[in-house]
């Protein structure tokens, strides 16, 4: 995986968690899961938290008695159970906790776009030039932009989640890129990755913040209450021997 792709992932994950620290999520009790195939069960929410089961744990019962994690997996991406060695026998419901807001590394097409997928951030990575920063290019300087662009439902949502970002820029003026050298922190198949090691191999430094509500006629529902975060990470890398 190349560096920028490393980056980019950085930054939407240390927003995914900071949403979760920050309570931008909801508890699911009881909810009746809908089956789909033999052994598999929908939920009535798909974007499970992941982060911390020791405070954001998922339960599973048949007719109200507890089933054993170790018979079945969890999608935490769709919002799905499929049961190993375990036959149901009843009304399958679970207990969960949800994001409350949606997350995306681009932009949606306008076509499929609808208040539904609201309140959504996009993640929008805008490059990274270099340039040399001493004499003879012995250091050189990396700038990756971003733009965090939220779509609120309302102005109170906008402000909020404007605000919880923005502090978070400027009170933590360092991110770190992370290896995922073992994958991401969700398997293919929804399960949390028990191999996912979040260490970093290079820190940014968060500069040049600025957030702006977005003003413009003829604007969608969907933009109504849409609000955009500039800011840019910047590394140096010595090339001197």
């Amino acid at each position: 995986m190349g560096s920028k792709r490393r980056i980019h992932l950085s930054v939407y994950y240390g927003i995914k968690n900071l949403l979760v620290r920050d309570g931008y999520i909801a508890p699911k009790a009881g909810d009746p899961l809908t089956q789909i195939s033999s052994l598999v069960y929908r939920a009535s929410e798909d974007n499970w938290v992941y982060q911390d089961l020791n405070k954001h744990p998922v339960k599973v019962y048949d007719n109200g008695s507890l089933i054993n994690e170790s018979y079945y997996y969890r999608d935490f991406r769709d919002g799905k159970i499929t049961f190993t060695n375990y036959t149901p026998q009843g009304t399958i419901t679970a207990d969960y906790y949800y994001h409350q807001v949606n997350m995306r590394r681009s932009y949606p097409d306008k076509e499929i776009f609808t208040e539904n997928d609201l309140p959504l951030i996009v993640v929008h990575y805008r490059g990274v030039p270099y340039e040399p920063f001493a004499l003879g290019a012995q250091i050189e300087r990396a700038e990756h932009r971003f733009t965090i662009d939220i779509f609120a439902k309302n102005q109170g949502q906008m402000q909020d989640l404007a605000e919880t970002i923005e502090n978070w820029l400027l009170e933590t003026p360092n991110l770190g890129e992370m290896a995922f050298a073992s994958g991401f922190p969700l398997l293919d198949n929804g399960e949390i990755n028990p191999d996912f090691d979040d260490s970093t191999i290079l820190e940014y430094h968060k500069q040049d913040i600025n957030g702006v509500p977005f003003i413009a006629e003829g604007l969608t529902k969907m933009e109504r209450y849409r609000y955009a975060i500039d800011f840019t990470l910047t590394s140096f890398k010595n090339y001197r021997r």
